[in-house]
């Protein structure tokens, strides 16, 4: 009887050992880990990432989580396309330049002064990547969410105010990307390739007279304390994507992945972009407050700036199509047309 009973106790034991084993191994199937390519305190962790989380846990009714893991946690950033790509990370976000030369044709979109704002920058490269091909083939080997750019840069400076492309002439200006130093040269100043981190210390020595950033890295860079002025240009963005295991996708049940697929693409681009609009704003009225002068270029000055940066997209256009891209011109009147449309 006594060794009846302990069987029946050592079962019972047992059956509920491995209900706890499959149950974990339930709950951990269904967490997806997501490297973020900026901190938990981010403009666009906030109002866009975090409510797409809890979007995905509400429709699924919390059978499918999305857990948030801050910058280089799972893999560095330059390593999270291919992290993706082999199922170490679930899903990441990165930018494009992290990874020279695997996006070719993505980099048509940092053109200079091809966009108004962060919103119709993002909407447009997610709208011109679902009509072409091209832009496809370089996300073939990842299941990709959605792409979005950086708020719109600006030029920022220490003792002159900005107000035509005369008034650069001259100028020694800090830039920290090849198209960013291209454009400010262009415009009649002198590049200086520094990093962002490095730029407050160039700048307030006199080493520097200015630089193009966001106003958001410019707060954050604490940039307004060197510089007094800020020329509202919308110069360039940045090209950024948010990518899945393609093993992660089809480990999925039908009803998850319709929940991915119906919560992402054109959706989240939009999100992130207005969130970077929305940060912008708030941040360039913030640096107002502390002082800073900022002065909106004018459209019809813009279009002299433009006109100026010119050789720049034959510069690149032409780098494209000598490397066999030949649809380098297709994806920028696409990426043009939709900027256009988007933004009237």
């Amino acid at each position: 009887m006594k060794r009846s009973f302990f069987v029946t106790i050592l079962g019972l034991v047992a059956c509920l050992f491995l209900l706890t084993i499959f149950a974990g191994k339930d709950a951990r199937a269904n967490e997806l880990k997501f490297q973020s390519t900026y901190p938990e305190s981010h403009v666009v962790v906030k109002n866009a990432f975090e409510p797409w989380f809890k979007k995905v846990d509400s429709n699924s009714n919390g059978q499918l989580k999305i857990i948030f893991f801050p910058p280089g946690a799972l893999a560095k950033d330059n390593e999270t396309f291919g992290g993706a790509e082999h199922g170490i990370i679930d899903i990441g976000t990165s930018m494009c330049g992290r990874n020279p030369g695997k996006f070719p044709l993505h980099s048509v979109a940092e053109l200079p002064l091809l966009f108004p704002n962060a919103k119709v920058a993002s909407q447009a490269i997610m709208k011109s990547y679902l009509q072409l091909p091209e832009l496809q083939k370089e996300f073939k080997d990842v299941k990709i969410l959605w792409q979005w750019t950086s708020s719109t840069a600006h030029i920022l400076t220490t003792k002159k105010q900005i107000k035509v492309m005369e008034d650069l002439k001259g100028l020694k200006i800090i830039g920290y990307t090849p198209m960013m130093l291209e454009t400010i040269k262009a415009l009649g100043a002198n590049p200086i390739q520094v990093s962002p981190t490095d730029a407050y210390l160039a700048l307030e020595r006199g080493m520097a007279e200015g630089i193009v950033m966001s106003f958001a890295g410019a707060l954050s860079l604490k940039l307004n304390e060197p510089c007094k002025f800020a020329a509202k240009s919308d110069l360039l963005t940045i090209s950024f994507y948010s990518v899945m295991s393609p093993v992660t996708y089809q480990g999925l049940s039908a009803d998850e992945k319709k929940i991915i697929d119906d919560t992402t693409g054109l959706q989240m681009a939009s999100n992130c972009g207005a969130a970077l609009d929305s940060g912008d704003e708030k941040d360039g009225q913030w640096l107002m407050e502390k002082g800073m002068t900022i002065y909106s270029v004018p459209n019809t000055e813009k279009e002299r700036w433009l006109k100026s940066v010119q050789p720049i997209y034959e510069k690149e256009l032409k780098s494209l199509e000598d490397k066999g891209y030949k649809t380098a011109r297709k994806v920028l009147e696409t990426l043009r047309s939709l900027s256009s449309e988007l933004a009237n």
